[in-house]
């Protein structure tokens, strides 16, 4: 997600202006948190605001989950190595 936004030369903030929700929403876009979950009215707003198809912002958001999802698993094995 966030590669999406910065080759839109988007920062959180203005994309966040211009979807009118808060940057704390994009923020956990970028780093997979969450998935943008859109209104049918907002969604085809933040495709032309990305200038992507809807698979490439699928596939984007499905790629930002998994480094998330990634991250949380290696911190949870540092977490349990010595007890």
């Amino acid at each position: 997600m966030k590669t999406l936004r910065q080759d839109a030369g988007l920062s959180q903030s203005e994309l966040a202006r211009a979807l009118d929700i808060a940057e704390s929403t994009v923020r956990n876009w970028d780093q997979g948190r969450s998935i943008p979950t859109l209104s049918a009215l907002e969604y085809p707003h933040l495709l032309k605001l990305l200038n992507c198809s809807p698979e490439e912002l699928a596939n984007a958001a499905a790629q930002s989950k998994i480094l998330f999802e990634q991250k949380q698993a290696a911190k949870g094995k540092k977490g349990s190595g010595s007890s």
